[in-house]
């Protein structure tokens, strides 16, 4: 570690030399936790801890925003929601700085989870007798989640995409209602959407 060294000497009736040694140490910082996980709406508490002479100032601030935290070795985030970046991550930086050489930084990488929410619901359809139609169910959550589509009365699953391609629609399929369920570990949600066959009545 870079020291800078200064030298006083005094010199007393006796003739005797006292030295006093002045060190000046670079900062070094570290933080308490380099990546964790928040479920939206709870809290975070983060804490940073440097070393160096004279004692490091710790700051903090959020990568990629210019807003500002309070000065000290622990922030606080209350009520974290999703950025919406990539992976849905926000990053926090402490910074140690005492004035010797350059300022030392430390990084913690701290990812949102969230509940599944449907963006895009599957609607009631209606469709003529032997054609077919496409259901789609949008949705969005992190973790992402995983789609499952079932027919109401039946618990085969029929398809674990965001679609349902249902191919040729029958007479029989009047009225049948199916049912697309979003989950992921922090939760689940689900939407129906019921089946009208059009077909020509016998005379």
């Amino acid at each position: 570690m870079p020291l800078s060294l200064s030298l006083q000497c005094k010199c007393n009736c006796a003739h005797q030399f006292d030295f006093v040694l002045c060190f000046s140490v670079a900062p070094s910082v570290s933080i308490s936790n380099t990546a964790l996980t928040v479920l939206e709406g709870r809290n975070i508490s983060l804490a940073c801890s440097a070393s160096g002479k004279p004692t490091p100032v710790i700051t903090w601030k959020r990568l990629g925003d210019v807003k500002d935290f309070p000065v000290g070795n622990s922030l606080t985030i209350v009520n974290v929601s999703r950025p919406g970046t990539p992976h849905n991550m926000i990053q926090y930086q402490c910074t140690a700085s005492n004035g010797v050489e350059s300022s030392a930084t430390a990084t913690a990488d701290v990812t949102v989870h969230y509940p599944p929410e449907i963006i895009t619901a599957p609607s009631a359809q209606q469709v003529v007798e032997g054609n077919g139609v496409i259901l789609f169910c949008n949705a969005t959550g992190n973790p992402q989640p995983n789609v499952t589509w079932t027919k109401q009365g039946n618990s085969s699953v029929l398809s674990t995409s965001g679609t349902l391609n249902l191919t040729r629609i029958l007479r029989g399929d009047n009225g049948a209602v199916y049912r697309c369920r979003v989950e992921n570990y922090e939760g689940s949600v689900e939407a129906t959407a019921m089946i009208t066959v059009l077909c020509e009545c016998l005379k």
